[in-house]
């Protein structure tokens, strides 16, 4: 049955994107990529302007993948107990959740923003899995940090679809780059795999990025693993699909494999995250009723509760799997589904992401004292 369901849930959202390209354009680029420049996310605009988007999935999809999780709840395997696993390790993440909804409501209600004179460091927005595909990935949060707060901010070019380890690898050039260009310490923001992406690069390669990285904020990341990753790998033929899928994309099935619970205690273990780097972890879930049921997420949000306990979730990652040992831990108290922080404008009224994202942010600059900025140009000569 799960087997069932998750390749009609695949289906039906091959086919929603697919309807999404065919209505607003001709090619599609890689939206965190390619034609629209390094590391920019752009997108296909149609003739009014608009642009598809992870919230534009038809209705009619959403219901028909809900009503196959009703039939299916309760009837496959019981969660593993590997669920939380991170929260069974010696050093736990700090509750930091009141000081965050402080900072929320703050910028949502008064309009400030504390984060506009922090011009010293810059900020590295790093994509999840499958971002490439998505338009309007993170675009209004990149726009409101450049152009609403006057900061440094961009999205840091990786192939969304690679390993954990090979992305790892090109965070660490790519945070040397930017370091190298602008003279001042990076931010790290990483979304969903994308925050797996940049914890693996700081504990990888800590002796190159310690120095150079003021700090990391990570956004609904299955940190721990999530469900999705273990149970697509208990269903042989539902793998093989998604491994073809994503070789078609440049990509391999290594970056799912990469969120499953033993290579995330695995990687945790052997590359732990450098206790000298200050990071916020951020976790989410909705509950599938009242306004939240016209998420995409809640058809993933249901079979991850059915199947696990009925652990909260975001319909991607567990809640308690989103937290980092040793981490500022934040959990959301609004419904909030896996695609808040990256898409504008929730259907049903949920925090805009782009204010969830600089209230984190704000967070972990308040632990990042202000840096004088070196100058760019070469000194004067001297005369003997």
């Amino acid at each position: 049955m799960p087997d069932e369901f998750l390749a009609r849930v695949g289906r039906g959202v091959k086919r929603a994107l697919r309807g999404a390209k065919a209505e607003h354009a001709d090619p599609a680029p890689n939206y965190c990529t390619g034609e629209h420049g390094a590391g920019v996310c752009g997108g296909v605009a149609g003739d009014d302007g608009s642009l598809p988007s992870y919230y534009s999935l038809p209705a009619q999809t959403v219901a028909q993948a809900d009503a196959l999780v009703g039939a299916v709840a309760g009837h496959g395997p019981p969660g593993s107990g590997t669920v939380g696993w991170v929260g069974q390790v010696s050093v736990q993440p700090t509750d930091a959740s009141a000081a965050f909804h402080a900072a929320l409501a703050r910028i949502e209600v008064d309009n400030t923003h504390t984060l506009q004179t922090r011009w010293d460091v810059a900020f590295l927005f790093v994509p999840g899995l499958l971002c490439s595909r998505y338009p309007l990935y993170m675009r209004d949060t990149r726009h409101h940090f450049q152009n609403v707060l006057g900061l440094d901010a961009r999205m840091l070019e990786v192939n969304t679809e690679a390993s954990v380890a090979t992305n790892a690898a090109t965070i660490a050039d790519r945070v040397e780059a930017t370091h190298r260009a602008t003279r001042k310490r990076v931010v790290l923001v990483g979304h969903s795999k994308g925050g797996c992406d940049v914890v693996a690069a700081m504990g990888r390669y800590a002796a190159r990025l310690v120095p150079i990285v003021a700090g990391v904020v990570t956004l609904q990341a299955p940190l721990g693993g999530t469900p999705l990753a273990e149970d697509v790998a208990r269903h042989t033929s539902v793998k093989k699909a998604f491994d073809l899928l994503v070789g078609a994309m440049g990509g391999t099935g290594e970056c799912l494999d990469g969120m499953r619970y033993d290579q995330r205690r695995t990687e945790l273990a052997e590359y732990p995250f450098p206790p000298a780097v200050p990071v916020v972890s951020f976790a989410s879930s909705i509950s599938g009723r009242g306004a939240s049921r016209a998420s995409p997420m809640r058809p993933l949000q249901r079979y991850i509760a059915a199947h696990h306990n009925d652990v909260p979730n975001d319909g991607m990652v567990a809640a308690p799997d989103a937290h980092l040992p040793g981490s500022l831990r934040v959990q959301f108290a609004r419904e909030f589904d896996h695609g808040g922080c990256a898409f504008p404008n929730p259907p049903w009224g949920a925090a805009h992401g782009r204010h969830v994202n600089e209230a984190l942010v704000e967070m972990l600059m308040a632990a990042v004292p202000h840096a004088c900025l070196p100058s760019l140009t070469a000194p004067e000569p001297q005369l003997l």
